[in-house]
């Protein structure tokens, strides 16, 4: 028993360092679990059972992991009360991360695997739709309890979903730099909602039902899908999408969660029957490869991964004749998913254009961004920015070495080979380019969900004992209120939510437009926010707002300029700074309120222009 009151204790110490401000009587509710665990009467002769290597595993990771904390930690907190919090956390974390591990070791009897006809299966497809509904609803700005998702990405996204219904064509006349595919998922969006986020809600609830199903089904090939599972399924799905990474919902990266972790599923569930991957598999795996590489490219990097670890795996086992089988099945999605799509954009007569936008500016324009890093330095710096970023996406960080942990401490390492492998060609291909967006990260979230294996199995063994199945019920019920309380206080998306539509400058502005038809307006210094959906318009201009790549093609930045020259669109918006624009006059100006990535809460002031009476003079 002291060995799961002194991990338990790790974790509340060690976890408080993450509360932000005004959240710190959640760790009252915690401590008043732990005191309930301590009064159970458990047997932890098996705790005790320590075998040689899993112990000097462990150690050895624990103590990697303390580094980390010291590195983290050192000069960033003044207050001594903090310092202290912080050592004692550590020295407990440096003692009980052996006894994780030996407890994932002392699963020898794994459980079977539930018959794919159970009786259950639509409720459980049922749980996991009304946990994604209400995860997206609560902690993604595209849901109805928000006013817009005022990130600019998913505008963007949004923006060129909505040009094809308005007679407008993707890549050619309206540009960006993201996958056909993405854009056409939007453009579904736009037909159940014109003007508001209401389609991508649904889209992504859907989407986030497919990644609760998935991880619970991932956790069921290690451990007992009952009651405990799903509870604690809830809190974890809320830390994950409550980390800066996913910001105000509606990323590329959240898109894929649920291609990724379906083939980490697959292929983790052939090692459990002992059976070669089946054709529906490879279909799934298929699937998430072909929306990876419409979507995003770089975001390939899982089934890269997958592919090189099959390879090397039927070639040592001399069964390379499988690779062919394997092959046909993957493409079947691919091709079926290929061909209308290079169709559509053949009928638009913008095939060409989506290569060079899509493709060539991705693969070149991107790299010159920081001034291009070597080939050969490719990898380690890929592995030195996951690093970086999981250090602000702390959660994911704990959940991805919860899943490291775990998986090490089984006998069958294929587990944690194909895990690795993964995890390293996934974080190379996201970070190969020279930008570093602080929502990359994402790409990696997948590998976050096994991370709550371990966590269950502790909640198990602390109420090990007969007749304590309403004390579990109880304890993983109080942990859900308490995580879920936690992910909304941490979200920076939730600043904003039950606000009016009235208070964003995007609607404050579309009142002072007459928006009865498709009015031009140009965002001069800033990307899109929001300002076309709330007027029910689509670009005029092809760079209608700023890109990142403004700096590498000057003929962005120039095109908006001669546009305000030429008097091109009647309304022109800039952010933080009035401009003396020869032929607009300045007629309004809003303030909007929220909070960064960082958990910094920041003031931008919009400006609004517009076209004034006087002569042409461009």
């Amino acid at each position: 028993m002291s060995g799961m009151i002194l991990f338990l204790a790790s974790f509340l110490s060690v976890s408080a360092l993450l509360l932000p401000k005004g959240t710190e009587l959640l760790a009252v509710l915690l401590a008043v679990l732990l005191f309930a665990l301590s009064k159970q009467k458990i047997p932890t002769s098996s705790l005790y059972n320590i075998q040689k290597k899993p112990l000097i595993r462990s150690i050895a990771l624990s103590g990697i992991l303390v580094i980390y904390f010291i590195i983290n930690c050192y000069g960033r907190y003044e207050d001594l009360n903090i310092m202290l919090a912080m050592i004692i956390g550590i020295v407990l974390l440096l003692l009980s991360v052996p006894l994780t591990l030996q407890i994932g070791a002392a699963e020898k009897a794994l459980p079977d695997l539930p018959s794919e006809k159970d009786k259950k299966r639509a409720g459980m497809i049922g749980f996991s739709l009304i946990v994604g509904f209400v995860t997206v609803l609560i902690l993604s700005q595209s849901s109805p309890l928000y006013p817009c998702n005022n990130w600019s990405d998913a505008n963007c996204f949004l923006t060129l979903g909505r040009t094809p219904l308005h007679g407008r064509k993707m890549y050619s006349e309206v540009f960006d730099h993201k996958g056909p595919l993405l854009y056409l998922i939007h453009t579904v969006s736009a037909l159940i909602s014109p003007d508001s986020f209401l389609g991508m809600y649904i889209i992504q609830s859907l989407l986030c039902a497919m990644t609760h199903r998935f991880m619970v089904k991932t956790a069921g090939l290690f451990i007992k899908n009952d009651r405990t599972t799903y509870l604690l399924s809830i809190p974890a799905l809320f830390l994950l999408f409550s980390t800066n990474a996913y910001f105000y919902g509606d990323s590329t990266e959240e898109i894929l969660l649920p291609f990724v972790i379906a083939g980490i599923y697959v292929i983790f569930k052939s090692f459990r029957k002992e059976e070669d991957l089946s054709k529906s598999d490879m279909v799934i795996l298929g699937t998430g490869a072909a929306f990876a590489f419409w979507i995003k490219f770089t975001l390939c990097g899982f089934w890269i991964g997958a592919i090189l670890y099959m390879i090397v795996r039927l070639i040592r086992r001399r069964e390379a004749k499988k690779l062919l089988k394997y092959a046909l099945w993957f493409c079947v999605p691919c091709i079926a998913i290929s061909i209308p799509i290079l169709i559509y954009l053949a009928a638009t007569s913008t095939l060409g254009d989506m290569f060079t936008v899509y493709f060539y500016n991705n693969m070149f324009s991107y790299q010159s961004l920081n001034g291009g890093i070597p080939i050969f330095g490719k990898l380690p710096y890929s592995l030195i920015l996951t690093i970086m970023k999981l250090d602000t996406n702390r959660v994911m960080a704990a959940l991805i070495i919860s899943a490291i942990f775990y998986l090490s401490s089984l006998k069958d390492k294929r587990y944690i080979t194909f895990y690795s492998v993964t995890f390293v060609t996934t974080a190379f291909f996201v970070f190969f380019g020279d930008s570093q967006m602080f929502y990359y990260i994402f790409g990696l979230a997948a590998f976050a969900l096994p991370g709550i294996i371990p966590w269950i199995l502790l909640v198990r063994k602390a109420l090990a004992p007969k007749d304590s199945k309403r004390l579990l019920t109880v304890i993983s019920a109080a942990a859900l209120v308490a995580f879920c309380i936690f992910s909304f206080s941490a979200s920076c998306a939730t600043f904003e939510i039950l606000t009016k539509r009235s208070d964003l400058p995007s609607y404050k502005f579309a009142s002072y437009m007459d928006t009865s038809e498709n009015v031009s307006i140009l965002n001069f210094d800033f990307p899109d926010s929001g300002f076309y959906s709330a007027a029910g318009s689509v670009p005029t201009e092809k760079y209608y707002c700023k890109y990142n790549l403004d700096d590498v093609l000057p003929e962005i930045v120039s095109s908006r300029i001669q546009a305000i020259a030429e008097r091109r669109v009647e309304y022109v918006i800039t952010r933080n700074h009035a401009y003396n624009f020869k032929n607009y006059d300045l007629i309004a100006s809003a303030d909007l309120t929220e909070i960064d990535f960082d958990g910094e809460v920041g003031t931008d002031t919009y400006f609004l222009y517009r076209r004034n009476e006087g002569e042409d003079n461009g």
